[in-house]
């Protein structure tokens, strides 16, 4: 079955113990305006993106379940995202 989420609601990392959950909307912002800078000379354009994208392939249905199911303490196989995010900067 094919589900989607929206962006909005997608996760990036799972509430534990130690942290609250991070929306995927705030992790990919914060991590680009760390590895780069949007209006700066291209190199540091280039890092931003990188920094937006490393992680948007854990915007896909199945990454997001299996994410809700470690916050439900549940044993899920994981699965992977690199691929999609890294396809997504080099199109880009």
């Amino acid at each position: 079955m094919f589900m989607v989420i929206p962006f909005a609601s997608c996760i990036a990392r799972p509430k534990t113990d130690f942290q609250q959950r991070q929306l995927l909307k705030q992790h990919l912002l914060e991590v680009a305006e760390c590895t780069g800078n949007k209006d700066g000379m291209p190199v540091e354009q280039l890092a931003y993106l990188a920094g937006l994208c490393h992680d948007f392939g854990k915007a896909d249905s199945r990454w997001q379940n299996y994410i809700i199911g470690i916050e439900n303490k549940q044993k899920i196989t994981s699965v992977p995202h690199a691929q999609v995010s890294s396809c997504i900067f080099f199109f880009l």
